[in-house]
């Protein structure tokens, strides 16, 4: 079973800069599935050509309408990762809250790694657009 992806068999190292090598064969694939799932909510639809609908919708708007529109949100995460990323299954996203203070919203990412179990993340989004994902258990 593929541990870590092409942008990592390419470049020889993570998106934080750790090479591939330094991390144990055995959380390699779920740190490179972390990392593409945070590219994927990242991108904004539209930005490829040659996969339209690749991406999240302006996360501006969607703050701006928050928080009724956090079902949206959570229903194109749960869309775009089943579709675009093949190394999970069973993929399911909870709206977890809207942190005002912060002005953040969170959901948790639950599935299974193809051959390796149940994964649970963390993702996070700010009105900027960013985005954050974390591994937080099984």
């Amino acid at each position: 079973m593929q541990s870590e992806g092409l942008l990592e068999k390419i470049t020889g190292v993570f998106q934080d800069g750790t090479p591939v090598r330094s991390v144990p064969v055995a959380t390699r694939r779920q740190q490179s599935v972390v990392e593409h799932i945070q590219r994927l909510l990242e991108t904004r639809k539209g930005m490829l050509i040659h996969m339209p609908d690749f991406g999240m919708p302006d996360i501006g708007d969607l703050f701006r309408r928050l928080p009724g529109s956090a079902t949206e949100i959570q229903t194109e995460m749960e869309s775009l990762i089943r579709k675009y990323e093949p190394r999970m299954e069973n993929v399911k996203v909870h709206y977890l809250e809207f942190e005002p203070a912060q002005a953040r919203i969170r959901f948790r990412i639950t599935g299974s790694l193809k051959g390796a179990g149940r994964v649970q993340l963390e993702s996070s989004f700010f009105p900027n657009g960013r985005g954050e994902v974390r591994h937080t258990g099984r």
